[in-house]
């Protein structure tokens, strides 16, 4: 074997997925350096861990993402805590990379990067560079390969991938795969019972290729695992959260993390997960927050919370074009993996992208199809082929794979639904996903599902309604009516019990209660404004106008958020009688107040984005007279009871504080 093949297949190299890889960016502040024009230079992407084998070679490859390297070029490296910057001339280069020697003399730690020609300087960012032990040498024709460990030592049986294939660890914990290297990352299927390590929120489950470019090249990456207590635990569901610092979002989403920190605290001792859902950002104003800003924000707000993440249609680039895999480029360099799998408990949780971008066309249309693509499906059928059919599994994907069709009936969405639903034959499914703002359920007993061992949650909004309701009323909700907020899931090994909490307020606010004869909305009374009567924006208020006329029929509306078949919804009156809810579509007059009538009068020509939506989770009921009160209980399937005494007639102020206050 050559040497410098040799040299290659010791390399071992580790990448935190958080910060995976960071550009090198102009700095006009660095010491040491006369110039600070960056020209054209090359922009080099640097690991957040670079691990040198002890005993082989001390030679650094990095990736050369753009611009051409020069042979007097040179890389700077400043270890944290000194204030010289030491000079490392580049050993090699291609089009795609450059190596440099790391000097003997250096010790372990983390290095600012700076790259250099004459007088013009870029600064890479921090990279740590460790010294480890050789791990093994592989078979022939391996691409991919390293070691699984815990403090304690090696763990067997643990799967890794490559986004393609699979490969197992042996008693050593070594793992080999023969990777066409078609994805630029490794990752590993966390064991039941460990936790990977992270950085921030991130869970550092897996590896960003160094050289994805070279399909012959062996690289080694090792993970690292601990033990854990994973018996019983909490998982919270983040849905879609939007940051594109506009609308006040980051100050809202500062009082929704506050929220999630304080509800951990007041359950100490009990362990939590995040997932997200998808959209953690909005490509269209990547301009002024990128997803590495979003990385940055969890990073900083959450406490004690390792996230995993799911990608939805606003994390892909939408100026990509024609190409799925480069519209997901920003995500995986940003956050990581597009779909992967892990295990936590007794449960198998499934991260999926049925966001196909493939027709993008570099404009800003976004023409993406929403299933699973068929070599996902290839992947999830190998990875299931691993999983024991009386483990519950729980997919997360962007996208339903279900929508709402009436009150009472759901149809698919996914554009190959019999096809991702039949890799599950025999399993236990829990599908959770985002997407529509709004929340509802599928359950085993509806129409679509056919009492399969099947549901879907759709998990409303982070954002609500893309933080607008926040920003006018001070009232984040969804265009359902929905509170923001996130999913709780309490998991006791393979029992699932959920929950949705609104964000600011406790679990105990499950629904919301309107007197009818008190709700009217009028063109007169709300939209003065909105006169022209054949205008979008006339028709579609209308809407509203139409549903909710000024009446005395002594109807009571009710939405329950998060209902599904298996809860119990009783009313009985003062005197006793009880009456029968009706579910129905329905708009919500809280966000119709707070956020609709504001929305349209300040635009009073176009339909507004984001406005009120008729939902499924609605009930109503006859009262017998105008001032009897009600007596409202709400059951879940966990046996949770809410209760209502509603006294009627109950106001529906629209001003902004009476709104604040409604309940």
């Amino acid at each position: 074997m050559k040497t410098t093949v040799f040299r290659y297949l010791t390399l071992v190299v580790s990448l935190f997925v958080a910060s995976l890889f960071v550009s090198c960016s102009d700095d006009k502040n660095e010491p040491d350096t006369p110039g600070t024009t960056t020209g054209t230079l090359p922009e080099v992407e640097l690991p957040s861990i670079y691990e040198l084998v002890k005993g082989d070679s001390r030679d650094i490859t990095l990736a050369v993402k753009s611009g051409k390297v020069e042979a007097s070029d040179v890389i700077s490296l400043q270890l944290e805590g000194t204030g010289t910057y030491t000079p490392c001339a580049i050993a090699s280069f291609t089009d795609n990379s450059l190596t440099f020697g790391f000097p003997a003399s250096f010790s372990e730690g983390t290095y600012t990067v700076v790259y250099r020609r004459g007088q013009n300087m870029r600064t890479c960012g921090k990279m740590q560079v460790r010294i480890v032990e050789k791990s093994f040498e592989p078979r022939p024709g391996t691409t991919i390969y390293g070691v699984v460990s815990t403090a304690e030592g090696p763990v067997e049986g643990v799967l890794v991938s490559d986004g393609k294939i699979f490969a197992q660890t042996n008693a050593e914990g070594q793992y080999e795969l023969e990777s066409e290297k078609a994805l630029p990352y490794v990752f590993m299927i966390v064991p039941s019972g460990y936790e990977p390590e992270r950085e921030g929120v991130f869970p550092t489950f897996f590896h960003k290729l160094v050289f994805q470019d070279d399909k012959e090249k062996a690289e080694s990456f090792n993970f690292t695992l601990k033990k854990v207590d994973q018996s019983r635990y909490n998982v919270l569901f983040f849905g879609d959260m939007h940051l594109a610092a506009r609308n006040g979002d980051i100050g809202q989403f500062t009082e929704f993390t506050k929220d999630v920190n304080e509800y951990i605290a007041r359950h100490a001792g009990e362990k939590f997960y995040g997932i997200t859902l998808g959209d953690m950002t909005w490509d269209l104003y990547w301009g002024q927050f990128t997803l590495e800003n979003y990385v940055e924000k969890a990073n900083a707000l959450f406490d004690n919370l390792m996230i995993y993440h799911t990608i939805g249609n606003h994390d892909n680039d939408m100026y990509a074009v024609h190409s799925n895999y480069d519209a997901k480029a920003p995500y995986r360099k940003a956050v990581g993996p597009t779909h992967y799998s892990y295990n936590i408990g007794d449960v198998h949780y499934i991260a999926l992208d049925n966001i196909d971008c493939s027709n993008y066309d570099e404009s800003h249309k976004r023409n993406y199809v929403e299933y699973v693509m068929s070599d996902q499906l290839e992947w999830l059928k190998k990875d299931l082929s691993y999983v024991d059919k009386s483990t519950p599994v729980v997919v997360t994907l962007h996208a339903p794979v279900y929508g709402v069709s009436t009150a009472t009936q759901f149809k698919n969405n996914m554009t190959n639904v019999t096809a991702f639903i039949n890799c599950f034959e025999g399993y236990k499914l829990d599908i959770v996903s985002g997407h529509t703002h709004k929340n509802y359920n599928v359950a085993p007993s509806h129409n679509i599902i056919g009492g399969k061992d099947i549901r879907e949650h759709n998990v409303a909004a982070v954002c609500g309604d893309w933080w607008w309701s926040g920003k006018l009323s001070n009232i984040l909700m969804a265009p359902d009516g929905t509170p923001a907020g996130y999913g709780i899931w309490n998991i006791d090994g393979k029992n699932m019990k959920w929950m949705y909490k609104p964000t600011d307020k406790d679990t105990d606010v499950q629904f919301r209660t309107y007197d009818l004869n008190e709700v009217e909305f009028s063109f007169a009374g709300d939209v003065p404004m909105l006169s022209n009567t054949g205008s979008d924006a006339y028709k579609s208020f209308k809407r509203y106008v139409d549903a909710y006329p000024k009446n005395s029929s002594d109807y009571v509306l009710i939405n329950v958020w998060n209902y599904n078949p298996s809860w119990t919804i009783t009313v009985t009156q003062e005197d006793g009688k009880e009456l029968v809810p009706e579910q129905r579509m329905a708009y919500d007059p809280l966000h119709i107040a707070a956020m609709s009538v504001k929305r349209f009068n300040d635009n009073i020509t176009a339909v507004p984005n984001f406005v009120t939506q008729s939902y499924p989770h609605f009930f109503r009921v006859q009262a017998t007279n105008h001032d009897v009160d009600l007596n409202i209980t709400v059951k879940d399937e966990f046996g949770n009871v809410w209760t209502e005494k509603m006294e009627r007639p109950k106001p529906f102020d629209k001003s902004d504080a009476a709104l604040k206050a409604y309940k």
